[in-house]
């Protein structure tokens, strides 16, 4: 709850010459990790073009951007005193309102899909509001997040690739198109 206030609090703020990266960088993000993880995983290459695709097909405009992080998630905070503090600010950025709480809840849904939607549940209440296009902001970021186990060499990396590969499949299917 914590982390989605701070997350709107960045949002509120006046952050002078910030570039813009909005839903086109991700889309650019979304078909690398697509082109890599069918490299890596063959088995999940179809799959993988498939979403790219579909994301590509659906994404929503993005209206106004705001203040980003770009890479936020519970590693990027810091307590301190009692305060939550962010982190590692080498990727802020204007971005769509939906991005730092789909980074992440991506980043919990590592664990598996039911933790990264409780982690999502618990951001936005204390965000305040779920923002347009917030599944297929989670969607895309999912997948972009899907070669970590295999950058990682993390054990039973294919296992754990094509679990997020699943997970992006079930939020995009939840889309219900552009907001």
């Amino acid at each position: 709850r914590e982390a989605g206030a701070l997350a709107r609090s960045l949002q509120r703020a006046e952050v002078p010459g910030l570039a813009p990266a909005g839903r086109e960088a991700q889309l650019e993000a979304v078909r690398r990790k697509a082109v890599l993880i069918g490299a890596v995983v063959p088995a999940l290459a179809a799959r993988v073009g498939t979403l790219a695709r579909r994301l590509t097909g659906s994404t929503p405009r993005h209206g106004r951007l705001v203040p980003a992080h770009g890479d936020f998630h519970a590693g990027q905070l810091l307590r301190v005193e009692g305060s939550l503090h962010l982190l590692d600010l080498d990727s802020i950025c204007l971005g769509t309102p939906a991005l730092d709480l789909a980074e992440y809840a991506a980043e919990a849904t590592g664990a598996g899909l039911e933790t990264g939607m409780a982690a999502l549940e618990a951001l936005l209440e204390g965000y305040g509001a779920r923002p347009g296009g917030l599944d297929w902001d989670l969607a895309a970021a999912i997948l972009v997040r899907a070669s970590h186990p295999f950058h990682r060499a993390l054990p039973a990396w294919a296992d754990r690739v094509e679990g997020m590969v699943a997970a992006a499949e079930t939020v995009l299917a939840e889309w219900s198109g552009p907001a």
